[in-house]
């Protein structure tokens, strides 16, 4: 998986930190991990499902939406970070969302947002203002 990690927020008074990378099997789709460095209530919750059949475009990935996953994806859903694009995925008993990157994972788009600028030298794409 290549490594696109550091977008952090606050979510329920928690500084989280997006690790985003991809998944190594089949489709390539982005797997979100989201993380905290607080000691006294780790957190490390998997965002993303991969399905290797479903087919997806480079801004978009597959929520599990479901159990564990339930409040947070409620509070990412259509947030500065994500739009529901309002497709769903039947995975078992459960309906996964697949959700767009509003900034997209392209150079054009990762240069202009202000979410997604600090993560060009991360993934090897050099700034257009360098």
């Amino acid at each position: 998986m290549r490594n696109l990690n550091g977008v952090k927020f606050i979510y329920q008074d928690k500084k989280l930190t997006f690790k985003i990378e991809r998944y190594a099997f089949s489709n390539n789709a982005l797997a979100i991990t989201l993380t905290t460095d607080d000691q006294e209530s780790p957190l490390n919750a998997q965002l993303t499902i991969n399905i290797p059949y479903v087919s997806l475009q480079k801004d978009e990935i597959l929520v599990k939406t479901w159990s564990e996953n339930k409040d947070i994806s409620d509070f990412l859903r259509n947030s500065e970070f994500f739009k529901d694009t309002g497709a769903r995925v039947l995975q078992d008993k459960w309906k996964a969302e697949i959700w767009k990157m509003k900034c997209g994972l392209h150079k054009c788009a990762l240069d202009k947002c202000r979410i997604f600028r600090n993560l060009l030298p991360i993934i090897g794409i050099p700034s257009e203002r360098e």
